[in-house]
């Protein structure tokens, strides 16, 4: 009897664990009921959202997205200016974020005419392009004689931190604008 109760305890066991063992229902995608499209972007609390996927980047762009800054704007140079942070996160398709700064070439005395947004790794994920008003930063900076230093520049990234860098030197260099979390 001993023996009976033992061998049916143990096939018990062995059914007990064979079921934990088993491939999830939901990992399975024949009876899996989740969707299979790309989850929706959330914005951060506070931030508009906007329809739509976002406009699209500027032509000027194109060539540059994916490939690192440093190997493209080799030179550092200086500018005044800052990232104001995430305006608008789109919400239509994958997603896309809006962020805004100001950015003042103090060599040229003009605004800073483009803006480029890099990842974490230093790759070109975005930019865009000055010509904004900003009458608050001329009335509170002396040194800046222009109301249009507001940038507005768009990603396609939804999360993650992002760098903003002025272009200036005609091209050949960088200026930190700080960045921004999205």
């Amino acid at each position: 009897m001993t023996a009976r109760v033992g061998r049916f305890a143990l096939v018990v066991l062995t059914a007990l664990a064979a079921v934990g063992c088993a491939r999830p229902s939901w990992t399975d995608p024949e009876t899996s009921k989740g969707s299979r499209e790309w989850p929706h972007p959330i914005a951060p609390p506070g931030v508009p959202t906007g329809k739509g996927a976002g406009p699209p980047l500027a032509a000027w762009l194109a060539p540059l997205l994916g490939r690192p800054a440093a190997e493209l704007f080799p030179a550092s140079g200086t500018c005044l200016g800052n990232t104001d942070g995430l305006q608008t996160r789109f919400m239509g398709g994958r997603g896309a974020s809006r962020v805004v700064g100001w950015a003042w070439d103090p060599a040229t005395k003009a605004p800073v005419g483009r803006v480029i947004l890099t990842d974490e790794g230093g790759r070109i994920v975005g930019g865009g392009e000055t010509g904004y008003s900003r009458e608050d930063v001329a009335a509170a900076m002396p040194a800046v004689a222009s109301t249009t230093t507001g940038w507005a520049a768009f990603t396609s990234r939804i999360s993650g931190r992002v760098g903003a860098y002025g272009i200036v030197d005609g091209g050949r260099a960088l200026c930190s604008l700080a960045g921004a979390e999205l």
